[in-house]
């Protein structure tokens, strides 16, 4: 839902708003590491610069709708089709976005590592366990051997003493030695170890051989978003090819978004030994679609006319010869009329007069019994905001019949 309360502060002119969508295409993703936290919007939308992820899927580029540990969903021909990540072919492009939602992304960190599997602090740490198991059992050996000669020792010693023993004091003398070296040894084996210690990873573990990258941060979200997964992108430069950096995307599924921040922590395996990160993000998605957050990139609060403006314009760029009629905005439709209209009936239909603002100038006819007064319906109706018609690029005034539905949509 929501919310139609304005903000104390002057409306964008159209000039800013203008100049605004005329610079997205090309605005540039910061190259360094991105903040570890950044205020949140105040305004009840958000422009932002979306990245849009798809997979080309016979010939088009197909949307992804899920994501788990090993596979992503697409749509097809209007039905889910799942296929392993490491066989999807990605499309990316940033472009402008506009959304009533923003999450908040804090503490965000990067750091250059070695994957689990091969790393040299690993390595050495198992050999180091190995190497003191050694000694530990050179050790053991060697306290047996001296408490074995010690007790031999004892009992000739113990023997000898007694009457008509055939333990001779030359016997005693032998178990003596030989219970005085058993003790040497073992002093020796605790004094001089087999092995040195040594720090695990000493000397194995630097920079030329890191070969993945972990980020962490914190996500939290105003509203629960069922089925939201996140990408994290990184641009990387390989020491074999410094000059030409390229993109590594790594999908991840979420656990279920809400207020209170939830941890997460994603790892890059397989990057070139040595690589450099120029820069990395994290990106959340819902429905195939960015969800922004208080870092994304070219971020900027709006209220309900401004985000009215700002989607108008866009229209005409995207379309600038183009020859179409006006199209509702769902997304756009007040909160206090989406409970007004809450009990009119989906499937009346109604002609408006739409200027080439894409505002409702008259509310030609009513077709049919809607279930709210007529006057309460055309008030309401006026309220909703829609794309103007287009005539060769220009915005046009028109008319059009739509059903309440229609205009409702994304209520359902």
């Amino acid at each position: 839902m929501f919310s139609r309360r304005r903000l104390p502060r002057p409306a964008l002119p159209s000039a800013a708003i203008a100049a605004l969508v005329a610079a997205f295409p090309a605005a540039l993703i910061a190259a360094a590491p991105p903040p570890t936290s950044a205020a949140p919007s105040t305004g009840e939308f958000v422009v932002f610069m979306g990245l849009d992820v798809s997979v080309a899927d016979r010939g088009s580029d197909a949307p992804i709708v899920a994501v788990s540990e090993s596979t992503l969903a697409i749509t097809r021909n209007g039905q889910e089709v799942k296929m392993p990540i490491r066989d999807a072919q990605f499309r990316t492009r940033f472009a402008p976005r506009l959304s009533p939602l923003q999450l908040t992304i804090e503490k965000l960190a990067g750091e250059a590592l070695h994957d689990p599997r091969t790393d040299p602090g690993r390595e050495a740490l198992q050999q180091q366990l190995t190497m003191d198991s050694i000694q530990a059992h050179s050790q053991e050996i060697a306290t047996m051997q001296a408490n074995q000669a010690a007790q031999n020792a004892a009992n000739t010693e113990r023997i000898s003493q007694q009457p008509n023993s055939p333990v001779t004091q030359a016997d005693v003398q032998r178990a003596n030695a030989a219970a005085a070296e058993a003790a040497t040894r073992m002093d020796a084996a605790y004094a001089t170890p087999i092995f040195a210690s040594a720090l695990p990873g000493s000397g194995g573990a630097t920079d030329d051989t890191v070969d993945a990258f972990e980020v962490t941060f914190r996500l939290s979200s105003p509203v629960e978003i069922p089925g939201a997964y996140g990408l994290l992108r990184l641009q990387v430069r390989s020491p074999t090819a410094p000059q030409q950096p390229f993109a590594v995307l790594k999908f991840f599924s979420l656990r279920n978004t809400g207020p209170d921040p939830r941890r997460y922590s994603i790892m890059q395996t397989g990057l070139p030994p040595g690589f450099k990160v120029d820069s990395y993000s994290v990106h959340i998605f819902s429905d195939g679609r960015e969800v922004p957050s208080n870092l994304s990139a070219n971020r900027l609060a709006v209220n309900l006319d401004e985000a009215h403006q700002f989607v108008i314009l866009r229209h005409i760029q995207v379309n600038p010869a183009g020859t179409l009629p006006a199209q509702a905005l769902p997304e756009l439709v007040p909160a206090g009329v989406r409970e007004r209209l809450s009990g009119a009936r989906r499937d009346i239909t109604v002609d408006l007069s739409i200027d080439r603002d894409g505002r409702v100038s008259a509310v030609k006819s009513i077709n049919g019994p809607s279930g709210l007064p007529d006057d309460v319906l055309t008030a309401q109706l006026r309220e909703i905001r829609f794309l103007p018609a287009l005539v060769q690029g220009s915005a046009s005034a028109s008319e059009g019949t739509f059903a309440i539905g229609e205009l409702l949509v994304d209520l359902d």
